[in-house]
Formats: structure tokens, sequence, C-alpha cells
């Protein structure tokens, strides 16, 4: 479906430089060690919360602002949420907050626990997919990674028609409703009820989504950066 719509969207690219090959880095996002008792949460971040970049030193200053947000709010009120601490402890699970880029100015606001805790440190993504068994992001391309994987992924978004209003980009062709690799929770109930059931099932993947994630790639394999090669030899060729 993503190389579709690289197709259909007017971009002006068409079947002569457009390839489906895989992406390359999935060549090395390979499930060789067993998942870790561990989920991790791994939202987006806002463009209206984050000041503008720091032209000499390449960082985004602190915002006083930020703590006042609903994203905030949501998220801090989620990590340390009772039922979500109770349902790990109970299953011998711990999770991690992971502080996104544009945000770290602030990750010091958040407030981790003896469950959950808050990381502000640059992510070793792959290491984090292979590592946890649950992810619950938003809108993030996290989620493609991951369910890569097949492991369970859920999706917060109760802020879904602001976040589309104002962030960078347009809701594009995907329909989480319909084609995502997990529930869809718009609210903070509907999210905590997702995350404890899943850790009360142990996060495993549940057949519809696993269904939906064979559907949407192209190859579960390591041989993506091959394919890349030859295409691109091709395209050399043929010039």
């Amino acid at each position: 479906p993503e190389y579709q719509s690289v197709l259909d969207f007017p971009y002006m690219y068409g079947k002569d430089v457009v390839k489906l090959t895989g992406l390359p880095r999935y060549d090395g996002l390979i499930q060789d060690v067993p998942c870790e008792k561990e989920i991790v949460f791994m939202p987006t971040w806002r463009t209206e919360l984050a000041i503008k970049m720091d032209p000499v030193t390449g960082v985004r200053p602190y915002n006083p602002a930020f703590k006042d947000s609903e994203y905030y709010q949501f998220y801090n009120r989620l990590i340390n949420d009772d039922r979500i601490k109770s349902v790990l402890k109970e299953n011998g699970y711990r999770g991690k907050f992971c502080v996104h880029t544009n945000n770290i100015a602030n990750a010091s606001d958040f407030q981790g626990n003896e469950v959950i805790g808050v990381s502000a440190d640059i992510a070793d993504y792959q290491k984090e997919f292979k590592k946890n068994a649950l992810l619950i992001t938003d809108y993030s391309s996290v989620a493609y990674d991951f369910a890569y994987l097949k492991k369970p992924v859920i999706y917060a978004q109760p802020d879904r028609d602001k976040f589309f209003a104002e962030q960078i980009y347009d809701v594009g062709y995907w329909d989480y409703e319909q084609m995502g690799f997990g529930p869809v929770c718009y609210d903070y109930e509907s999210t905590v009820k997702a995350i404890t059931e899943a850790v009360m099932n142990e996060c495993r993947l549940d057949e519809k989504y696993l269904k939906r994630i064979e559907a949407f790639y192209f190859k579960f394999d390591q041989n993506n950066c091959e394919r890349v090669y030859h295409a691109i030899r091709e395209i050399g060729e043929e010039g």
C-alpha cells in the first residue's frame, strides 16, 4: 500500500523510478533474541509544543507551557496510572516512556516511578523494538517497525482532530481503524483498558492484527538491501 500511495500521489514519479523493494533497515530488524517482559511508550511530538530550534546549538529550548498541555497531562497520567502499574507488577513486567527528541528539553517534566521509567536518551530504536513485548504510540511511524516483528501495538489518539489540523502532515491514505496493527484508543480510559488487557494476555498478538501485518508488508526477509542494490543497477543500465 505504501508503494501504491507514492505512485498515486501527485509526486510525478512513475514505476520507472518507484521500486517495490522493502526497506533496507529491516534487514537488521530480526527477533533474534527473546522479548523481555517490558513495554515501551513512544508517542511522537507536537508542533505547537516544541520551541523553535536554536540555530547555533541545534537544541530546542525548554518550554515552560509544556506541563499545561493535554499531551503532557495525558502521558504523564498514563505512565503513573495505578491500574497499569499494578498489572505490570502482577505479571512481572516493566515499562519505559521514551521522550521524543523534539521534546527532550522537557523530559524532566515527566515523572517516572518504580515500574515505568522515563528515558531522555536518544533511543536505539532497533534494540527497543526487539527487546519490548508491547508498543504504545499515537501516530508515530515506529509502529511500522515494531509490527514488522509481529508484536502488538496500541494507538493512543485522544487528540486526533487537533493533531492532524496542526501537525506538519495530513491524514494520508492510512486508516488506523481498518489498517492499524492494534486497537485505536480515543480517550484515556480506553487506553488504560487496552494496555492492561494486553499485558494480562501476555502481550500476544491478536490473529486479526497478525493478518493485517502479513498483508501489509512486501517481504519478511533480510534481502531488502540486495533488492535496492539491484534496482539501482537496473536503473543505471536502462539509462
